[in-house]
């Protein structure tokens, strides 16, 4: 009986394949795995771009907002001065228009 046991245990070819197909069972399930949590984070990447982009619109609007607000009071104060300008600019030329007028003969007011 000794012999027996010290002899190695012959495999069958039923054996074989049956450990051979429990081995590839077994990595198509850990591949099979690894497929499904790359398709989960393929789907949280695109929620995280997603959310991404929105949130870069919404840095753009404010970005606007605020370059609008930084100029307004700019925008006042060359409001007043382009008012003024122009108020000159039309009494110098009425100004030069009547005294061209008053050169030539034309009675002008009162």
């Amino acid at each position: 009986m000794a012999e027996e046991e010290s002899k190695p245990k012959r495999t069958t070819g039923y054996e074989v394949i049956n450990f051979r197909l429990e081995a590839i069972e077994k990595s198509l399930a850990d591949l099979k795995d690894v497929m499904l949590e790359t398709k989960m984070q393929e789907r949280d990447i695109k929620d995280l771009a997603e959310t991404q982009n929105e949130l870069l619109k919404a840095v753009n609007c404010h970005d606007t907002r605020i370059k609008a607000l930084e100029i307004a009071p700019t925008q006042s104060k060359a409001e007043k001065w382009q008012f003024i300008a122009d108020f000159i600019f039309k009494t110098v030329a009425a100004g030069a228009v009547i005294y061209f007028l008053s050169k030539i003969g034309l009675p002008i007011g009162g």
